[in-house]
């Protein structure tokens, strides 16, 4: 029986609309939570999740593209609301096909290997019925006045599916994605434009025998 496995990147919990945190020279002083417009949010998680949802068939999360640099791919689909080193690392990197020294596989024409027999995932997204938005907040991380020009503002908005999300991966793959949760992170460019630059919680899930 093949089974589910939750690929979870480490989660940061922050409670609380303003949160101290202990002295530390590299450590924010304080950091306050501020809500935001889920309406606004929704919007933003429809554009930055858009090419996960374009990648993904018969509940596979993979690139369906011939290309033979992360330059093309990233013209392959829209990540504009993604930062780069995100879709390099999520998208590229960790989906191609790696040979011998660590290096991406190649086919015949020198084309990139984007292999779910190799790598399979399923990366649900906001466009999944099951997956709904339960909260958007803004994060202003602030620094002692010495270490000042560290302070940032994020977007958080959180995901969560109602309950366990049934067998959707009917007939594929045996089993139950219970307990999906993330948090994604978004970050002002220099653009002015939120872009999505991290995740907490739970990316996908992969099939393992």
């Amino acid at each position: 029986m093949k089974r589910i496995i939750s690929m979870v990147i480490t989660v940061f919990l922050i409670t609380g609309c303003s949160v101290s945190v202990p002295a530390n020279p590299i450590a924010p002083i304080k950091i306050i939570q501020s809500e935001c417009n889920l309406d606004e949010a929704e919007q933003l998680m429809l554009k930055a999740w858009k090419p996960a949802y374009d990648m993904t068939k018969d509940y596979v999360t993979m690139p369906k593209v011939k290309v033979k640099s992360f330059k093309e791919f990233l013209s392959s689909y829209d990540f504009s609301y993604i930062d780069e080193y995100f879709v390099e690392d999520t998208y590229f990197s960790s989906m191609a096909k790696h040979g011998k020294n660590n290096e991406m596989a190649l086919d015949d024409e020198g084309y990139i290997i984007f292999d779910s027999a190799y790598h399979g995932t399923y990366i649900p997204t906001i466009y999944d019925a099951r997956v709904d938005l339960i909260e958007a907040y803004y994060e202003d991380i602030i620094y002692d006045d010495e270490y000042s020009h560290h302070n940032e503002k994020l977007l958080k908005v959180k995901e969560a599916s109602p309950g366990d999300i049934e067998d959707t991966l009917s007939g594929r793959y045996e089993g139950t994605l219970s307990g999906h949760y993330r948090t994604s992170v978004f970050k002002e460019n220099e653009d002015g434009r939120w872009v999505l630059v991290n995740i907490e919680g739970i990316l996908g899930y992969s099939v393992g025998d």
